[in-house]
């Protein structure tokens, strides 16, 4: 799985150089392969050698659609957050901004390479206003 290592060290990288975010929540998929490998390296390896510190992981499952309980726990801790790294797949991704929007959760997100799918070019709207690609 060097390319789930691949792509997180070039966004986190860019993140680093071209921004002040220090302080990382990230939401991932628990049974997801992929997402629980990307996090592992975020959290042990990436996120300290940039300097950067994670204030918030969790995993939720593939196919949930309902976010409201980890959102709210990511507006409990958005004064200690500086951009949340988010990685969902397509529906998910548009089911968490719509209700990260309804629950104004105003920390900048950073989703994973899923907005690039038409899965969610296609149910995103005007969701995506304010959500960093890189």
């Amino acid at each position: 799985h060097a390319d789930i290592k691949q792509e997180l060290s070039a966004q986190f990288k860019y993140i680093s150089n071209n921004s002040i975010y220090k302080n990382i929540a990230v939401l991932s998929l628990k049974d997801n392969d992929f997402s629980v490998e990307g996090e592992k390296f975020l959290r042990e390896k990436l996120i300290p050698e940039l300097g950067m510190n994670i204030t918030f992981s969790e995993g939720v499952v593939s196919d949930a659609s309902d976010y409201r309980v980890v959102i709210s726990k990511l507006k409990q801790i958005s004064d200690k957050t500086d951009v949340i790294y988010v990685d969902l797949l397509a529906k998910g991704l548009v089911n968490f901004l719509k209700e990260a929007q309804e629950l104004k959760l105003n920390t900048p997100i950073i989703p994973n390479k899923s907005v690039n799918s038409p899965e969610f070019l296609d149910n995103i709207g005007n969701l995506g206003e304010g959500i960093n690609p890189r």
